[in-house]
């Protein structure tokens, strides 16, 4: 999927206002902790989270499909966190074939204003738990749409797995560091994903020191489980732990149901998104082999 293009410093291009934005709404207001009223337009529009569970101050990825206005344009669109906000993050712009597809970080960027950073997400998104993405089109093309896509907040427990091989779940900690002194992060060394017994094998190179990270692997386009089902992206393994310093480590994430089945007629090519502590998130694309 063609990954689309955010202007996130023109939020307010294309003629959008805060009364423009409210039009898109339906008029029933959700009460505090509940999303907003969906309107999916006609033909309806879709929209999903694929990184589920992420941890708070890192980034959300979605894709959907069907954005495109009523003459077949590509629509535009904006993004708000937990419906809070006037205007939202954006504008973003579908592809030419109506899908949509790309992140979005939980904060402001650092040439933000005070007002764009009290616009840009709410004081509580980094708080565990139930949270979604509001996707905003019609301000300037036909039809209105407002949809939205739920993800979790996961916490960060006190104390990673002591062996970063036994894929014991925990939570990214930020590595330790003198006062000023930056460290390099731990990142996803080359080379394809293997396959061993019911887990993958991943080679991560440790950063400078011990630090948590999670990964998820997902098939990278859209696949067919079996004979004349819907073809859809696959998750194939998802993993959270924590690497030590210096060195490649293998981490072996359990494949899913799903994935095994995936798996068993063949490589795929998967995406894998390894989020680090304090240190953002990377993404790449690499076979897997059986």
């Amino acid at each position: 999927m063609t990954i689309l293009t955010a202007r996130r410093a023109r939020a307010l291009a294309a003629g959008v206002s805060a009364a423009a934005l409210a039009s898109v709404w339906v008029p029933t207001a959700g009460a505090a902790g509940t999303p907003k009223p969906d309107l999916p337009g006609t033909p309806p529009a879709t929209v999903e989270v694929t990184t589920k569970e992420v941890f708070a101050g890192t980034q959300v990825t979605f894709q959907g499909a069907g954005w495109l206005s009523t003459g077949g344009q590509p629509q535009q669109f904006m993004i708000k966190f937990d419906d809070h906000g006037v205007n939202g993050i954006g504008p973003y712009t579908a592809n030419a074939d109506g899908t949509i597809g790309g992140t979005v970080a939980m904060v402001p960027p650092a040439s933000a204003t005070l007002k764009q950073r009290e616009d840009y997400a709410p004081a509580d998104l980094g708080t565990p738990g139930r949270h979604w993405l509001r996707f905003l089109a019609g301000w300037n093309s036909s039809p209105a749409r407002s949809l939205h896509a739920e993800f979790t907040v996961v916490a960060a427990p006190e104390a990673p797995a002591p062996d970063p091989g036994t894929g014991t779940p925990a939570a990214p900690q930020a590595p330790e560091t003198p006062a000023g002194e930056p460290l390099t992060p731990p990142s996803l060394a080359s080379g394809p994903i293997t396959r061993a017994g019911g887990r993958l094998a991943v080679r991560v190179r440790g950063g400078d020191a011990r630090a948590g990270v999670a990964i998820t692997i997902r098939t990278a386009g859209r696949v067919r489980l079996a004979p004349g089902t819907r073809p859809r992206q696959v998750l194939l393994a998802r993993l959270r732990t924590a690497v030590a310093p210096g060195g490649v480590r293998v981490l072996r994430p359990r494949l899913t149901a799903a994935g095994r089945r995936v798996l068993a007629n063949g490589p795929v090519r998967a995406r894998i998104t390894l989020v680090r502590a304090g240190a953002g998130t990377v993404t790449t694309t690499v076979p897997v082999r059986p």
